[in-house]
């Protein structure tokens, strides 16, 4: 028997009161707080209904280097697996490469690798005609053209000549670099909400990534004010431009974080709308080994005492919990045990009263599944 436990929190501390549920060892994993509308099963038959309906596939591309000359071949190979379970996948024969010049979004070079048992051996010969900069390979199969391109898989390539392009250069970097310089560009910084959304009288977390304009992550710093232009706190990038910062909205209240990414700039970021009634769910992932931790916060009301939450947490499509949460609880804390879930991205979704979704969340479960090789010398 499996057991799930919900904590219901005083805003400060836990209370000492734990509930236990048993419930029947099964692939998913159902808790059941309160009666039950039948909203969770039908979740649980869509799910598995449209994962079967639209099965899908991954490719990921092995290159011997990540920098070529102009002249030079890519070796590679390309491993098809099955989007769910991540086993060899046999059913695409045919892999197609690509070469996408990033600037100009044109395919600069294509080829077909022929693809056996899940495995795709190949090779991509640069050409003297191709201009030396910065490339993105991109990787598909005829099947995984239904789905959008982000399900494709890309990967960087450095291509340098001996005209100047320095690497990591667009094409023509080295022609650009005669005209004048032009005026510094502040960094896009995006402040990306944990719970979705700030509600009036919720602390909720703020996450933020400032990237310049190489693409990768520059260091930045600053400071939220709200309507009276009032200091509601500061904020530091941590590691490669992300950081977080935390506080709680008030209602009526509008705020703007000002970020200072060079000496003397500061730019204006206008936050989110404070909604009057929501829902913020926040989750610990590393504080436990055994145990995801999710926090659901949440000011609604109902004249449904029955009402409920609904949280699912899937992997690749296959729902591994599902968790019923009675709406008069204001503040709970849900525990998923770690070991039900597969390794890789699980996918946190919570649903209101009206199962609609309102809350949703990406972690990684590491299993710690890694391949152990050793060497042994050969003394003879």
């Amino acid at each position: 028997m499996k057991r799930l436990e919900i904590y219901p929190m005083q805003p400060l501390f836990f209370r000492k009161r734990t509930l236990y549920v048993l419930v029947p060892t099964i692939f998913l994993t159902a808790f059941r707080y309160v009666a039950d509308d039948g909203f969770g099963k039908r979740l649980i038959t869509n799910f598995r209904a449209y994962s079967q309906q639209r099965p899908t596939e991954k490719v990921y591309v092995q290159t011997d280097r990540d920098a070529y000359l102009i002249g030079e071949t890519i070796w590679l190979k390309g491993y098809l697996v099955n989007g769910t379970t991540h086993e060899s996948d046999t059913v695409s024969r045919v892999l197609y490469v690509d070469l996408v010049d990033p600037i100009a979004s044109r395919v600069r070079l294509r080829t077909q690798l022929r693809a056996t048992a899940g495995y795709a051996p190949g090779q991509l010969l640069l050409p003297d005609s191709l201009v030396a900069g910065t490339y993105q390979l991109r990787a598909y199969t005829n099947f995984m053209r239904n789905e959008p391109d982000a399900y494709f898989f890309t990967k960087t390539l450095t291509i340098l000549s001996g005209n100047g392009d320095a690497p990591g250069s667009p094409p023509g970097a080295a022609a650009q670099a005669m005209r004048p310089a032009a005026a510094p560009v502040q960094p896009d910084v995006q402040f990306l909400l944990e719970g979705g959304q700030l509600v009036a009288g919720i602390e909720s977390r703020v996450a933020f990534k400032a990237i310049g304009t190489t693409g990768l992550g520059v260091p930045v710093r600053g400071y939220v004010l709200n309507t009276r232009k009032d200091t509601v706190t500061g904020f530091a990038s941590i590691h490669l431009g992300m950081g977080f910062l935390t506080f709680k909205p008030e209602a009526g209240q509008a705020y703007t974080a000002f970020v200072q990414a060079a000496p003397g700039t500061v730019v204006p970021y206008p936050m989110p709308a404070v909604q009057a009634q929501g829902v913020v769910m926040q989750v610990d992932n590393m504080s436990s080994k055994e145990q995801v931790k999710v926090y659901v916060r949440h000011n609604r009301s109902s004249s449904d005492e029955a009402a409920t939450l609904t949280l699912l947490a899937q992997t690749r499509g296959q729902p591994i919990h599902e968790v019923t949460i009675p709406l008069n609880k204001k503040v709970l804390m849900v525990q998923l045990p770690k070991k039900e879930f597969p390794e890789g991205i699980a996918q946190l979704t919570l649903f209101d009263e009206t199962h609609t979704p309102a809350c949703e969340r990406l972690i990684f479960v590491n299993q710690q599944e890694r391949i152990n090789i050793t060497l042994t010398p050969d003394n003879g």
